[in-house]
């Protein structure tokens, strides 16, 4: 999610990316509790990244992005991380976004075309686990929603659906023959 020089996974880290003229990104998704694809890195909001609309970080409690709506994912900030935490110290030329949300993916694609970039593949990793079913849609909604997306976008020919779960990847070919698939 163009996390080099601002928050991961942000509209501005997109931006960013988009705006150089790269020919990828990658983005991470999550669903909330009614099914808004969103870009975040994980599951799981992370403690020392996340503050609640408070401005208090979330700190050891990690909770799952699933459990929220997207009304109140987008009161989370992402993009003023704990400044003791390890972020800062493996990107030291990060920028802080006070007050950044986590995009849905309709937003990502959006930003894309806001940046006049045509060419670049979004590499969209449907974040899964066989492991963790209760973190996320079952495999054939969650890979519906994403597909969703993708296709009001447009952007079927552009993107690469990714994921560690084989039953999203299967469910996605089964209902759009079409998209490039990739096994993280």
């Amino acid at each position: 999610g163009g996390g080099g020089l601002y928050p991961e996974n942000t509209r501005e880290a997109v931006g960013s990316a988009f705006g150089v003229g790269v020919d990828g990104i990658h983005v991470s998704l999550a669903a909330t509790a009614d099914n808004v694809p969103v870009a975040i890195h994980a599951l799981n909001f992370d403690g020392d990244l996340t503050r609640r609309s408070d401005g208090a970080l979330f700190g050891a409690y990690q909770p799952r992005v699933i459990d929220f709506t997207y009304r109140e994912v987008q009161s989370f900030n992402v993009g003023l991380p704990d400044e003791n935490s390890a972020i800062w110290r493996r990107r030291p030329q990060l920028t802080p976004i006070d007050g950044a949300s986590p995009p849905a993916l309709a937003e990502v694609f959006a930003v894309a075309r806001r940046a006049r970039n045509k060419t670049a593949t979004l590499w969209i990793e449907a974040l899964a686990s066989p492991l963790k079913r209760d973190a996320h849609p079952k495999p054939i909604p969650y890979a519906q929603l994403i597909l969703r997306t993708i296709a009001s976008a447009r952007a079927t020919d552009r993107s690469i659906l990714l994921s560690r779960d084989w039953a999203v990847l299967q469910a996605a070919k089964t209902l759009e023959p079409e998209l490039r698939l990739g096994c993280m």
